[in-house]
């Protein structure tokens, strides 16, 4: 078997896909170099990740980006010339234009259909075409969870055999980081208190950051003067969330950190008291499952990929009622005996997560994929 991997997403303009491109890209080139198979990967010149070659993984480039629709000429004529046995975009920007091989697609979450008011009715029908185009071109389909199956299935039931869900791994780097120097330095190089709680995403609409900070400026008076820590290469300090941080009068305890480095994750992880998502809508929820393999005690949502995925490793609340937020932020920020507790569910949750389960599992797709 041969599998073309186009890997083209790996780059930091796709910054959540690209973190699942490069991963599942090296656990299945671990995988493929223990066995008889062939891997050819497709890389982008700003690729985030480098796997050496060996004789079962081939590594090559294009300069195309592969949301670029002059960019399937050329993979279609790397596909002629490579003959694979199947082809996987990790992506839905499935090619409309005929490979001689099974294609497989990633599907990571419905968000322009599930959040609509963050999208124009442009964008949400170029989704929903582009998806629709996709599921009828490719012969399997994965979703990182169950939950986007789900949303796979009713949004296009006619297309609902070709899905299968294959959840995220986390990374074998996510383990608790116990050095109080280092703890003290990240947090000192970032400009935060280690007696914080940290949000990492994204400052989109379905994000929901509005009712975040109004609960936790409702929970502020209990908390000694905890912080919250907003990170993330997308979370944009916009004027009206700056507004509305004045307007409850939190400005001095709202800490914004940008874009953490990938090797700083886990310390700035270990270096919180907590970590809070409180998402209307996830296809998965990458950040909420490293933060529990660190051991962080997790507060979140009570959107279906997140329970999904905790599985009652964290505390809930209702995303639309800031009252709730605000009882879960005082709940994990002050209870010890709820914190050591959510810390030991949490890593043992996490465990049951990894990219060889990924990559076996997508094999398995792939063999199904040539029935």
């Amino acid at each position: 078997m041969h599998i073309l991997f186009d890997a083209r997403t790996a780059t930091p303009r796709f910054y959540a896909i690209s973190r699942y491109t490069a991963a599942l890209a090296n656990a299945l080139a671990k995988l493929f170099k223990e066995s008889g198979d062939k891997l050819t990967i497709v890389r982008h010149p700003n690729c985030t990740f480098d796997i050496p070659e060996t004789e079962n993984v081939m590594v090559t480039t294009c300069v195309a980006p592969p949301d670029d629709p002059n960019g399937q000429l050329p993979m279609k004529r790397l596909a002629e010339q490579l003959k694979p046995d199947i082809y996987h975009t990790p992506h839905r920007m499935c090619p409309t234009i005929g490979y001689d091989c099974p294609i497989v697609i990633t599907i990571h979450d419905f968000s322009p259909v599930r959040c609509r008011s963050e999208k124009t009715p442009q964008e949400s029908i170029a989704f929903m075409a582009s998806m629709s185009t996709a599921l009828k071109t490719c012969t399997k389909a994965m979703t990182v969870s169950k939950n986007t199956l789900n949303d796979a299935k009713a949004i296009f039931p006619q297309f609902a055999d070709k899905c299968v869900a294959i959840p995220h791994g986390v990374s074998e780097m996510f383990k608790r980081v116990e050095d109080e120097d280092i703890l003290n330095r990240v947090a000192a190089g970032y400009g935060y208190s280690r007696n914080s709680i940290l949000y990492l995403g994204s400052t989109m609409p379905h994000k929901n950051i509005p009712k975040l900070l109004k609960g936790y400026a409702k929970a502020l008076p209990l908390l000694d003067g905890a912080e919250l820590v907003l990170a993330g290469y997308n979370c944009n300090k916009t004027p009206h969330l700056t507004e509305l941080i004045n307007s409850l009068g939190i400005a001095d305890n709202v800490k914004w950190i940008g874009g953490i480095h990938d090797s700083d994750l886990t310390a700035v992880m270990s270096s919180v008291r907590a970590f809070i998502s409180p998402s209307l809508y996830e296809g998965f929820g990458l950040s909420v499952l490293e933060a529990m393999a660190v051991g962080a005690p997790v507060a979140c949502s009570e959107a279906p990929a997140l329970k999904e995925l905790t599985n009652g490793a964290a505390v809930y609340f209702d995303t639309n009622s800031p009252d709730s937020i605000s009882q879960a932020i005082v709940n994990i920020m002050l209870d010890e005996k709820l914190r050591d507790q959510l810390k030991t569910d949490g890593i043992k949750r996490a465990s049951e997560y990894s990219w060889d389960k990924v990559a076996q599992a997508t094999v398995e797709l792939y063999k199904a994929a040539l029935k």
